[in-house]
């Protein structure tokens, strides 16, 4: 190898490049154990209105990064485990049919504590998953169907608060205290649908929807530089169907008014001080002709 390939080998351990492990044997266990489950209570305050509370404790077994760690042939740290997540969640809501069920809309609140979050980090070249202490998540939903006295007229919508914190006194003081990665504070969803008939024999199908998603944060450091301001997405179709025909046509177009924005952000491998992001999917549209035998 040259003087560069073997500077960058201690650090980029990829399986295609590194071959320092070709012999080299892991002897890892761990055992976890937890008993999980749920219990809930509901109750029927009317025909149309019910609601409910509800308790859970969720486990996620701990693991090993199984990927070619440098720090193995040393022997600096040979464990490369993560301990399992454990969630306790607190869970009210109401579900209701209202105006002889021309609205059904349902609302809940919740809060998880989580003990030992999983946090999955993508280095560039491969994913790590480390343990957070703590963390925390508070919020709010509500969803809604609304009818019209519009033959095939339907609105959907919903609306999330959502408040999802590391804990105050963690390990990782970047972390500590922060609004989770990649987890917003504000959703606001909604669609309309219309089904009508343009003709004697052709159906048509009309749909748009649109989500808009609060700021965030993309990177698991939460590098400032990784931040992601707000921005909506707008989707929509419309689809042509013959009567007593087995093919429809679909037209369809996805991120209407080409919003650009980041799903993922990462340090860039190699090159220090840089970072890298994997963005989300550009205005698509196309056309789709389907058939049923």
């Amino acid at each position: 190898a040259g003087p560069l390939f073997a500077s960058i080998q201690p650090t980029y351990c990829l399986n295609w490049v590194d071959d320092r492990y070709d012999d080299f044997e892991y002897d890892f266990d761990r055992s976890d154990e937890e008993i999980s489950g749920t219990v809930k209570f509901s109750h029927d305050f009317s025909d149309a209105v019910s609601g409910y509370v509800s308790y859970a404790n969720s486990f996620k077994a701990g693991g090993f990064n199984l990927d070619r760690d440098p720090f193995v042939l040393d022997g600096t740290n040979p464990d490369t485990s993560f301990d399992p997540e454990i969630i306790t969640a607190y869970e009210a809501g109401l579900k209701s049919r209202l105006f002889e069920n021309h609205v059904v809309a349902n609302m809940a609140v919740f809060h998880q504590q989580i003990d030992d979050f999983q946090l999955n980090s993508f280095l560039g070249t491969r994913f790590v998953v480390e343990n957070v202490e703590e963390a925390k998540v508070t919020g709010a939903e509500l969803d809604f169907i609304f009818a019209p006295d519009v033959d095939g007229l339907t609105f959907t919508g919903g609306a999330a608060w959502i408040k999802a914190e590391y804990g105050d006194d963690i390990a990782q003081a970047n972390l500590a205290g922060e609004q989770m990665t990649l987890s917003p504070e504000w959703f606001l969803n909604g669609a309309v649908n219309y089904e009508t008939m343009l003709t004697d024999g052709l159906a048509a199908v009309f749909y748009l929807e649109g989500r808009y998603v609060s700021d965030y944060n993309t990177g698991s450091d939460l590098d400032p530089e990784k931040h992601q301001d707000s921005f909506s997405l707008f989707n929509g179709r419309i689809i042509l169907d013959p009567v007593n025909s087995p093919f429809s046509v679909e037209l369809w177009g996805k991120n209407l008014f080409d919003e650009y924005y980041t799903q993922v952000g990462f340090d860039g491998p190699i090159q220090s001080g840089t970072w890298d992001a994997f963005l989300g999917a550009q205005r698509t549209y196309g056309v789709t002709l389907k058939a049923d035998f």
